[in-house]
């Protein structure tokens, strides 16, 4: 479309220029109850270290010449007992090592087992203070006219689609920049209608959309943050609010991440 004077008219804006989400994810750290999920691989990587450290050795101990019986002779009673007692000892080393081996093993599988079940428990908990939170949330923004639903979870991350409404836009501008500047925009609205003036309307709306959208990211985001600790104290997650276009980058992103950390 072009205007009158032949200069491209401004687009108008679609209906993904209204929706944002909301992205919860139960934090790393959360993942083991005594020790951060992170250190976790610290603590698989240690063991493996001190695996390889561990020499197992079955093999008797070296016998110096002075230890061998000479040419033509018969080893004497003391030595074949020195030699017997060498070869003990050097087995009972052997078989401690091995002990610390597998005990090592054992404790690495047992925290990384401990870690995931953490992990799965806290993503339970934050579902559960999550359906707890949505009515409120719902209520305490009853007057935005915008819907909040769950379109997403996997993993520790869980996403909350908000859809805005464009004729609420005097509304958000309220809300987020003041009376004042609602008053303004309604009037100046409210006159371009009456000028039939299409392209300066949608120039104007493109022009305020962005700065309303993201300052009810903000408000809700940080709303959402502190209804979910209301419900669950002990629950440690973090919320990222993304406009339409940023979405899909940053959860395959993050998807690929926590695949690759696996």
């Amino acid at each position: 479309m072009t205007t009158a004077n032949g200069s491209a008219a401004p687009a108008a804006l679609g209906s993904n220029a209204y929706s944002f989400y909301l992205n919860i994810v139960v934090l790393e750290h959360m993942a083991s109850p005594s020790t951060p999920a992170a250190s976790s691989l610290d603590h698989v990587d240690e063991a493996h270290e001190e695996e390889e450290e561990v020499s197992i050795n079955l093999a008797p101990a070296a016998i110096t010449a002075d230890s061998l019986p000479q040419k033509h002779k018969t080893p004497s009673s003391e030595q074949k007992r020195g030699l017997l007692s060498l070869s003990v000892s050097d087995l009972d080393k052997s078989l401690h090592n091995i002990g610390r081996a597998v005990s090592q093993t054992s404790s690495t599988f047992r925290n990384k087992g401990a870690a995931f079940v953490a992990s799965k428990t806290m993503v339970n908990r934050a579902l559960t203070a999550l359906a707890k939170s949505l009515p409120d949330l719902a209520y305490e923004s009853e007057d935005l006219e915008l819907t909040i639903d769950k379109r997403f979870h996997q993993g520790r991350v869980i996403v909350l689609q908000v859809d805005l409404k464009a004729t609420a836009m005097p509304r958000y501008v309220e809300e987020i920049l003041g009376e004042d500047a609602a008053d303004n925009y309604r009037s100046a609205m409210h006159t371009l209608t009456l000028l039939k003036a299409a392209e300066t309307m949608t120039c104007l709306e493109n022009e305020m959309l962005p700065k309303v959208r993201q300052g009810l990211m903000n408000k809700l985001k940080d709303t959402l943050l502190k209804t979910l600790k209301a419900k669950d104290e002990l629950l440690e997650v973090d919320c990222i609010a993304l406009e339409e276009a940023e979405e899909a980058r940053w959860l395959f992103t993050y998807m690929e991440f926590q695949e690759q950390m696996k």
